[in-house]
């Protein structure tokens, strides 16, 4: 893997996996994925802006996010925290506004004084994985996670 780039990876029919490596320690990289004054500075690919960003972070809270871009529908998401294990994994389901359920596994593993964050979807059919493939969603992640690395670039180390 090289520093910055995103991995896309397909672990079974059903799967997406994305990982990708930054030069911070994976408590700031947690930290950035589950507090919303954090997440609305990174988590808006292109020219999006995060409309609504909640986190209820306990095992049976709630996730939601609304992204607004110009011209565009909004997009919801949410998502139920089902396991939560500072700073090592987050498992929620996600669910799009009029979309099947998935589940998300989220793992944040120091290599080397990196953090490797890898992100698994699991889809409910190998075509709702294909579809969102072709949505390129692997691009959008991958100028979202850009935008977390120049976050963390500025952030005072834990």
């Amino acid at each position: 893997m090289s520093k910055t780039d995103l991995e896309v990876s397909l672990p079974s029919d059903r799967e997406i996996s994305m990982a990708r490596s930054f030069d911070a320690p994976r408590e700031m990289i947690f930290k950035a994925y589950t507090m919303p004054e954090l997440l609305k500075r990174w988590l808006v690919p292109f020219d999006s802006e995060l409309a609504v960003c909640e986190v209820d972070l306990r095992v049976g809270g709630k996730l939601r996010l609304v992204w607004r871009m110009e011209g565009q529908p909004d997009l919801g998401l949410t998502s139920i925290f089902k396991e939560i294990v500072p700073p090592e994994r987050l498992v929620a389901t996600e669910i799009f506004d009029g979309g099947a359920e998935s589940l998300s596994t989220l793992i944040f593993e120091e290599r080397g004084g990196r953090t490797v964050m890898t992100n698994t979807i699991l889809y409910d059919s190998k075509e709702t994985r294909d579809f969102v493939l072709k949505t390129g969603m692997s691009t959008g992640v991958s100028d979202a996670y850009d935008k977390l690395e120049a976050l963390l670039a500025t952030m005072p180390a834990a």
